[in-house]
């Protein structure tokens, strides 16, 4: 939503976003982050998770990735803020089309939001069963679940909990048409996003 600070490295490693690897290391930062703020899924006010984390999220250095956000920030899409409560957010008013090698993958914006959808259709429905079906050793497991990406000491950690929260309540519901596998939770974009207090715990 515009103005929270749920933001992940999940809006940056969206599939449509992959053809930007064909930039140099740091274009490809640049426009993957720049990209994704056009097309919304980092809005005004969010804030990006430290560099560790995104830097092997984009397969990318800590270095590159501190540059590009350097440089994100002199082209007004991102803005930079000391003290509490700080960090790299995105700009209030980010200036749209920064960064030009964006323009070929910018067609792509309506499958990144029908991706959006799906999934956001897909986790509700899942979810509902799951709340109808499941046991008590299952919500049992979903609740540990739950403790431990609360205690995930960095980012990478909270994700794999994430990921296997998703996986055991689909198997919660109990159906066999219902199948995800590992990794799949992952790939889709935006959803889970990353809450307030644990994007800045990740900070550097």
């Amino acid at each position: 939503m515009p103005g929270s600070d749920n933001a992940s490295t999940t809006g940056l490693t969206a599939p449509e976003l992959s053809g930007v690897r064909r930039l140099s290391a740091l274009e490809a930062v640049r426009a993957r982050i720049a990209l994704a703020v056009d097309l919304g899924l980092l809005a005004p006010g969010d804030r990006l998770p430290g560099t560790p984390q995104i830097a092997p999220a984009l397969d990318v250095s800590e270095i590159t990735t501190r540059r590009a956000l350097v440089s994100l920030c002199n082209d007004g899409v991102l803005e930079r803020r000391r003290g509490r409560g700080g960090g790299t957010l995105v700009a209030a008013h980010p200036t749209p089309g920064t960064v030009l090698t964006t323009d070929a993958y910018r067609m792509a914006g309506d499958a990144v939001h029908r991706l959006i959808d799906h999934r956001l259709a897909l986790e509700c429905g899942i979810a509902h069963l799951a709340a109808v079906r499941a046991s008590d050793e299952d919500l049992s497991e979903l609740r540990e679940l739950v403790e431990e990406m609360d205690r995930a000491p960095s980012w990478a950690e909270f994700h794999s909990c994430d990921e296997r929260f998703h996986l055991r309540l689909a198997e919660a519901t109990g159906s066999s048409s219902i199948t995800l596998r590992r990794g799949s939770a992952r790939a889709l974009p935006l959803l889970p996003a990353l809450p307030v207090g644990r994007a800045a715990r990740f900070q550097p």
